[in-house]
């Protein structure tokens, strides 16, 4: 069996990438009890239910929620069609991410017309798929991280999501945290870059974002901490200095609240 397919009875991910020809097609008629998403990368296939059929092409995600009938396929002889697929139990807090556009069949569908988006889902996807092939410390926890990384980018896009009803001047108030979060920022100058006043601006980030201007900066620089420490080798103290932390203890101590380890005890369990 190949590993990338091997099914988890824990986490309950099975993963492969396909380049399928003209043979190929499925048909389960009362669905699965999981979940299944596609992600094409070049070809087209075609999904259907009843009357109703639709042709995926490079770009465009498929999710068909358990239970929702299954026949997809390669769309025309001779033409091949290459995708990621994941089978997937939906853990408890991602109802919100998994409410794409709905089509009448109960196939949920989400189009990625931005490059950048695209590269970057195809590269989680790689991920996931390149993880379940290695027999890696904490490997089905990486999976899962990579499948949950891969949604939350996915949402950026879609229409559905929490962020897709934001003002857009709260996307630029946190597009200009992201970009200036390794240094002193206050409220004020966020408010005044988005030409908000400041109880304006606090009232629109509790409302729209469900946490605090200070806390969900706090969020964006203990994300980054995060990403450093596994991606790189760099003392927990020069971490803390860049994510805008002058006081490595106090960092470690925010850390902690944040994720329940401290950085070094995070960074141990990568090892």
């Amino acid at each position: 069996m190949n590993p990338a397919r091997k099914f988890d009875t824990d986490l309950h991910i099975m993963t492969d990438y396909f380049e399928v020809d003209s043979k190929y097609r499925i048909i389960r008629p009362r669905g699965r009890a999981d979940w299944l998403i596609f992600f094409t990368i070049a070809g087209r296939g075609s999904f259907g239910s009843g009357e109703w059929s639709r042709v995926v092409e490079r770009g465009e995600v498929v999710l068909i929620p358990p239970g929702v009938p299954q026949n997809y396929g390669i769309l025309s002889e001779g033409e091949l069609w290459s995708f990621y697929w994941v089978h997937f139990n939906k853990r408890p807090d991602w109802g919100e991410i998994l409410d794409y556009p709905e089509h009448p069949s109960g196939i949920r569908i989400l189009r990625i017309s931005d490059e950048e988006i695209y590269e970057e889902t195809l590269a989680a996807m790689r991920q996931m798929h390149d993880l379940r092939t290695n027999e890696l410390y904490r490997r089905n926890e990486k999976v899962l991280n990579a499948l949950e990384r891969a949604l939350l980018i996915l949402d950026e896009i879609n229409p559905r999501s929490a962020k897709a009803r934001w003002d857009d001047r709260i996307g630029e108030a946190i597009r200009y945290m992201v970009i200036q979060s390794s240094r002193k920022l206050y409220i004020e100058e966020v408010a005044r870059k988005v030409g908000l006043s400041v109880s304006r601006l606090s009232h629109l980030f509790t409302e729209q974002v469900g946490r605090s201007f200070g806390a969900h900066l706090e969020l964006i620089r203990m994300n980054e901490a995060k990403e450093l420490l596994e991606s790189s080798s760099k003392p927990i103290s020069e971490i803390a200095h860049a994510v805008g932390y002058e006081d490595a203890l106090y960092f470690s101590k925010r850390y902690k609240k944040t994720f329940g380890s401290s950085p070094r005890d995070y960074r141990r369990s990568l090892a």
